[in-house]
């Protein structure tokens, strides 16, 4: 999934939320890089042409979970994803998959949630600050209206559930 740079490979999209690094090597050696630098545009990758990802590195986790909107739960891919971890540091790391060219980090909701914390309404803020950072399109899966509109639906899910809100 992440040699590919599938922008709805689930895996990607968790990974992204978790803050992880690729560790890459070739004959020159190896190196560390962050899997939000990693994704450049759909299929293309930060991989050199004589390297190959030999590690994926995770940072210390809280607690996270994942949602996916899509014709079925597996094997399927998705009309939306979205994973949301916090990490051990108190930061908060949101993804979404299926909704941009590379699976991306809702960076403006990140930061709200940074400067504000976690309850009931600066979820509800940052669930409609990942709605307008998502940049879907539409195709023969669903609109890029309703992809905008489950991207924050899924991240006020996620969310709620890490906070302990009913859902």
């Amino acid at each position: 999934n992440l040699g590919t740079a599938s922008p709805a490979g689930d895996v990607n999209v968790a990974l992204l939320a978790c803050d992880a690094e690729v560790e890459l090597r070739s004959w020159q050696g190896e190196r560390r890089l962050p899997l939000r630098e990693f994704f450049l545009a759909p299929g293309r990758t930060a991989l050199e042409p004589d390297e190959m990802i030999v590690a994926v590195r995770l940072p210390a986790i809280r607690r996270s979970g994942f949602l996916k909107v899509g014709k079925r739960l597996s094997v399927a891919i998705s009309v939306a994803c979205c994973a949301v971890a916090e990490l051990s540091d108190g930061r908060f790391g949101i993804a979404l998959g299926s909704v941009g060219p590379t699976p991306m980090r809702a960076s403006g909701a990140e930061a709200h949630l940074a400067t504000f914390g976690l309850n009931q309404r600066t979820i509800e803020a940052a669930a409609r600050q990942v709605a307008d950072e998502v940049r879907p399109i539409d195709d023969h899966r669903a609109s890029a209206d309703y992809r905008r509109a489950v991207s924050g639906v899924l991240a006020r899910r996620l969310l709620g559930s890490l906070a302990g809100l009913p859902a």
